[in-house]
């Protein structure tokens, strides 16, 4: 049972139920248990649900952003490092010692 079988059993249209019998219309939610109230709580329950969804997204969000800007980092360092690479490789005339160049803060080297 809801308002539009009511309606349609007493020759009126939903609307008119709702303008004309409003505690009618509550009774008949209250039956069917679509009151206003629990239409109201089920509302806040989901947009509760939803917040903290939203609330989760947005720290995920949050660490991929730090993500990117790191990687920038590094991706930059990287290309800088490559370039130095690329230019010693070409020139002919450039000796490295041992325990310098790009490598040395990072790891020691063996020369054979």
């Amino acid at each position: 049972m809801n308002i539009s079988t009511v309606a349609r059993e007493a020759g009126i249209s939903a609307a008119s139920i709702h303008n004309t019998f409003p505690d009618m219309a509550q009774a008949i939610r209250a039956k069917t248990g679509n009151s206003a109230r629990s239409a109201l709580d089920a509302g806040r329950v989901e947009r509760k649900r939803l917040a903290e969804l939203l609330r989760l997204v947005r720290e995920c969000l949050k660490a991929a952003e730090k993500d990117v800007v790191r990687i920038a980092s590094e991706n930059a360092r990287l290309v800088t490092e490559n370039t130095v690479l690329k230019a010693r490789l070409a020139s002919r005339n450039v000796v490295e010692f041992p325990g310098t160049g790009l490598g040395s803060k990072r790891r020691l080297r063996s020369v054979a």
